[in-house]
C-alpha cells in the first residue's frame, strides 16, 4: 500500500520535531566547527615528503604541524605524517593521517589521537562525504564529524581537503562514554556470514583481517562477535528478535541503513559489505554499527546503478548480506526502516541538504579551490566542475549532481514508501545515573518515537522481589528526559537503596498498537554500595624522598581502603579543582582490603597509568578531591586543603583513612602510616601505640583484647581503659603536658610498660 505526498507531509512535520542531536560527550568541538575553513601547515623534511610520495608504505614521517581556525593557531612538535587510505594511497591528490601520539605516547590534541585528511580524490565537489556525516548525525546515528581544511606542507599548497574524525577508542568514548568494549573495522568483505562457532575463525581474510579488531589487542577475543553473527544467522526461533535485540542497537542500524540509501552510500554494508565498525558497548551489551568512507555518495557511480532512483526495498547487493535480508524479512522491521525513511526524506530537502544550505557550503569553500591544483590530477577536475557539480553531473564517474541527485531521491523514495504502520519505537533506553550507587535517584529515560500521537506512557518497576508499580513517562524535562517536547521521555523509580531494580516500559498507541522496551522480561539495574576510598597521605614538594618508575622526583598521592574488601576503582576520578572533580579518571585497577595506591602528580600521563593530569603547589597550597561519577553526578568521598609545604614534607592520616591528618616522618608512600608508631611485644599479644609524644589522641592497634593504665611520675593512675582488637583511640587531651607510664596488661599476663610523653 502506498502512501500519498500530503501524508507523508503532514507526518513528517510532526515527526520533525522529534529529531535529536546525538550528544557528545568530553570532547572538543573547536577541531570540527565549519564556520571556516580552518589551515594546517606541515613542516617535515623535504626527503621525507618526496619518500612519502614516491614509495607508498605504511610509514610515519616527523613533523611539526600548525593548525589555525582563522582566529588561533596551535603548534604540536614531533608529530607523525602518513599517507592513508586505500585506493586513495595511489591517487595524486593523497589523503593523510596527522598522529599526536605516536612520537610522544599518550598525547592528544584537543582531546583527540588523531586528524584524517581526506583528499576526496574523486569527488569534484569535494563535500560528499561531509553532507553525508551531517545527515547521519541529522538521524541521531553516532558518526565522524567533519569540516574543511586547507592543507600546507613546507608552505606549498596541497589543496582542500575534508578533516574527518578517526573511529578509535575516544570516538567511542565520546558518544557512548564507555570505550573498554571490542571495537571491529569491517573492510570488504565483511558480509556477516556465519563461518563456524570458532572466534579465531574470523580472524581469517586475504591476507589481513575483515574484521580488524582495534581495541583490547592483547586478548585478540573475538567471541563477542562470533556469538553475534551466530545469532544472526542461525536463529530461526520465534526468539530471533528478541536475541538480535539484545545484541544489536537495531534502531541505530536501521537509520543508518536510510542514510546509506537516501545518499547513494553504495559503499557500505547494505550494498558492498565494506566500510563499518561494530563496537560492543559495554553500558548496554549491545553492538553499535557506525559507517565510514562515505566519499562515494550522492550520484558518484561506478556500476552504472542509478542510485537516486533504485528501490528502497531492494537495495542490498549481490550475495548474502544477512543483517539485510534476515532484518527486511520481518515485517516488523521492515516497517521501521519504512518510519525511518519517512524521517529523512523529508529532511534531505528542509535543512539538513536545502538549496540554501549546499549554495552555502559551496561560497565558503570555493576560495579555496581555485587554487587547488592537486583537485585536477586525478580526473581533470576545473573549478568549473567543482562549481557546477553542486547543480549536474560531471559525467564519468559522477553521475549525478548534488542537488539533482537530493531532489531524484526524494521524490523517489516517496513513489516508493509504503504504509508504515509501526507500534511505539523505544530508542537508548537508559537508568539515570548509569553506575547507581545506594542513596542515588534512579530515573529511566527512552527516546520514543510513533506515527500516532503519544500519552500515557507507562514505566513499571520492581526492587528485587519486591511490589511491581507503575509511574507514568514524561516529556516535560523535570525527569532527566533532556528538554521538555524532544522527543525523549523520563519516568522516576525511586532512591537506590542497595537492591536490583526491574523495569520495563509499554505503551499502547491509538491505532491499538502495542510497544514494549524490552520485547520480553526485564531491564535491570545493579545498585553499588558507595566506594570506600581515603586520601591517605600527599607530598607536594617531592625533591629526593621517592622516584618513579622514570627515575623523576614527582608530586604524588597516596590512596587507601580502609574497607575489608577489594575496591575496584572504576569511577573514581581524582582532581585539584571542585570545578572539575572529573578531571583525571582512575585507569582499570584495584585497591585491596587494607591497600594502599600510589599515584603521581605529574601532569604526564605518558609516563604510565598511575600518572595523573595535574600537579600539587607546594608553594601555595590547593585542594584534591577523590570523587566517584556515576555517570550523571560526582559524589565527593574525601577531601583535603594544605597550605605551602617544605621540601620532601608529606601530610598523611593518623591513622590510615582517619583525622588527625600531621606531617609524617618519615614519609610512608605506598605504605601505612603507623609504622612509624612504636610495636611493643608482650606475653600474649603484639600492639602497636602511636603517636609518641602525643597531644590529643594515642592510638592502640592490637591483635587481643588490652587494659591500658596511664601513671604519672609521682605514681597516681590518671587514666584507665579497656581497649578491644583491633584500632581504638584513647583520649589523653585533658593531661598535662609531660612523661608518663603506659602500662598495658593483656589476658592477666604480665603488664608491660612503655614510656609516653605528653606535648601541648
Amino acid at each position: 500500500m502506498k502512501i500519498s505526498l500530503l501524508t507523508l507531509t503532514l507526518l513528517f512535520a510532526a515527526m520533525l520535531t522529534q529529531a535529536q542531536p546525538y550528544l557528545l560527550r568530553n570532547s572538543d568541538s573547536q577541531v570540527y566547527t565549519d564556520t571556516v575553513v580552518h589551515r594546517i601547515d606541515i613542516i617535515m623534511e623535504p626527503d621525507s615528503v618526496s619518500d612519502m610520495y614516491n614509495n607508498i608504505r605504511d610509514h610515519e614521517y616527523p613533523a611539526t604541524v600548525y593548525i589555525s581556525d582563522r582566529f588561533t593557531t596551535d603548534t604540536m612538535v614531533q608529530v607523525a605524517v602518513s599517507l592513508r587510505g586505500n585506493t586513495s594511497l595511489f591517487s595524486a591528490k593523497k589523503s593523510f593521517k596527522i598522529s599526536f601520539n605516536s612520537f610522544t605516547p599518550g598525547r592528544k590534541y584537543k582531546k583527540l589521537e588523531k586528524l584524517n585528511l581526506n583528499g576526496e580524490h574523486n569527488d569534484p565537489a569535494i563535500c560528499r562525504s561531509k553532507l553525508y556525516w551531517e545527515t547521519l548525525a541529522a538521524m541521531n546515528v553516532p558518526g565522524p564529524r567533519a569540516n574543511h581544511y586547507e592543507v600546507y606542507i613546507n608552505g606549498i599548497y596541497y589543496g582542500l581537503y575534508v578533516n574527518i574524525e578517526h573511529i578509535d577508542e575516544n570516538f567511542v568514548e565520546s558518544r557512548f562514554d564507555n570505550n573498554g568494549g571490542n571495537l571491529y573495522k569491517c573492510t570488504y568483505p565483511a558480509d556477516l556470514v556465519y563461518i563456524s562457532q570458532n572466534p579465531d575463525d574470523y580472524k581469517l581474510g586475504s591476507g589481513r583481517r575483515v574484521y580488524e579488531l582495534q581495541t583490547n589487542l592483547a586478548e585478540d577475543d573475538y567471541s563477542d562477535l562470533s556469538h553475534f553473527i551466530d545469532q544472526l544467522n542461525n536463529n530461526t526461533t520465534a526468539q530471533f528478535k528478541d536475541s538480535l535485540e539484545k545484541l544489536l542497537n537495531l534502531n541505530a542500524f536501521l537509520r543508518a541503513y536510510a542514510v546509506d540509501i537516501a545518499t547513494g552510500h553504495w559503499d557500505g554494508y547494505g550494498f558492498n559489505k565494506n566500510n563499518y565498525f561494530l563496537y560492543k558497548n559495554t553500558e548496554t551489551g549491545k553492538f553499535e554499527f557506525i559507517p565510514y568512507d562515505t566519499d562515494n555518495t550522492f550520484g558518484v557511480d561506478w556500476f552504472n546503478i542509478s542510485w537516486s532512483s533504485r528501490d528502497i526495498y531492494n537495495w542490498q547487493g549481490t550475495g548474502n548480506l544477512p543483517l539485510i535480508s534476515k532484518v527486511m524479512l520481518q515485517n516488523e522491521y521492515r516497517n521501521r526502516f519504512t518510519f525511518f525513511m519517512n524521517q529523512l526524506v523529508q529532511r534531505m530537502g528542509n535543512t539538513v541538504l536545502s538549496v540554501n544550505r549546499l549554495d552555502s557550503l559551496r561560497t565558503q569553500i570555493a576560495p579555496f579551490v581555485v587554487n587547488d591544483t592537486y583537485h585536477s590530477l586525478d580526473y581533470g577536475f576545473s573549478y568549473t566542475d567543482f562549481y557546477n557539480s553542486f547543480d549536474q553531473a560531471w559525467g564519468g564517474h559522477v553521475s549525478e549532481g548534488i542537488k539533482s541527485f537530493i531532489g531524484t531521491r526524494q521524490s523517489t523514495t516517496i513513489s516508493q514508501l509504503q504504509n508504515p504502520g509501526i507500534p511505539p519505537l523505544f530508542s537508548e533506553t537508559r537508568h539515570i545515573p548509569r553506575f547507581p550507587v545506594s542513596g542515588d535517584s534512579i530515573f529511566i529515560r527512552s527516546w520514543i518515537e510513533d506515527d500516532a500521537p503519544l500519552s500515557n506512557i507507562l514505566l513499571t518497576y520492581r526492587w528485587n522481589n519486591g511490589n511491581i508499580r507503575t509511574t507514568p513517562m514524561l516529556d516535560n524535562g523535570t525527569l532527566k528526559d533532556n528538554s521538555a517536547g524532544d522527543g525523549y521521555y523520563g519516568g522516576f523509580a525511586g532512591v537506590a537503596s542497595g537492591d536490583t531494580l526491574y523495569y520495563y516500559i509499554q505503551h499502547t498507541d491509538g491505532t491499538g498498537r502495542t510497544g514494549r522496551e524490552p520485547r520480553s522480561g526485564w531491564l535491570s539495574v545493579v545498585i553499588k554500595d558507595v566506594p570506600q576510598l581515603a586520601i591517605n597521605e600527599w607530598m607536594a614538594n617531592n625533591i629526593t624522598s621517592i622516584a618513579d618508575e622514570a627515575g623523576e622526583y614527582e608530586d604524588w598521592i597516596e590512596l587507601y581502603n580502609p574497607s575489608s574488601n577489594d575496591q575496584y576503582l572504576d569511577h573514581i576520578c581524582l582532581s585539584d579543582s571542585i570545578d572539575n572533580p572529573g578531571k583525571w579518571k582512575m585507569p582499570d585497577t584495584t585497591i585491596s582490603a587494607n591497600g594502599f595506591l600510589l599515584l603521581w602528580a605529574d601532569e604526564d600521563k605518558s609516563q604510565g597509568p598511575l600518572h595523573m593530569s595535574f600537579k600539587l603547589s607546594s608553594a601555595f597550597g590547593e585542594n584534591i578531591y577523590v570523587s566517584y561519577y556515576n555517570g550523571d553526578t560526582y559524589r565527593i568521598l574525601d577531601s583535603v586543603n594544605f597550605g605551602s609545604m617544605a621540601p620532601n614534607e608529606s601530610i598523611g592520616c593518623l591513622p590510615d583513612g582517619l583525622r588527625p591528618m600531621v606531617v609524617q616522618n618519615p614519609s610512608s608512600p605506598g605504605n601505612s602510616n603507623i609504622t612509624v608508631g612504636i610495636t611493643v611485644a608482650g606475653t600474649n599479644a603484639d600492639y602497636l601505640f602511636f603517636p609518641n609524644p602525643a597531644s590529643e589522641v594515642v592510638w592502640m592497634k592490637s591483635s587481643s583484647e588490652l587494659f591500658i593504665e596511664v601513671v604519672d611520675m609521682t605514681g597516681k593512675t590518671v587514666l584507665q581503659q579497656a581497649v578491644s582488637e583491633g584500632l581504638h583511640s584513647v583520649d589523653v587531651h585533658t593531661l598535662p603536658a609531660g612523661c608518663y607510664m603506659l602500662l598495658v596488661r593483656s589476658n592477666g599476663s604480665e603488664t608491660v610498660r612503655n614510656r609516653l610523653v605528653i606535648t601541648r
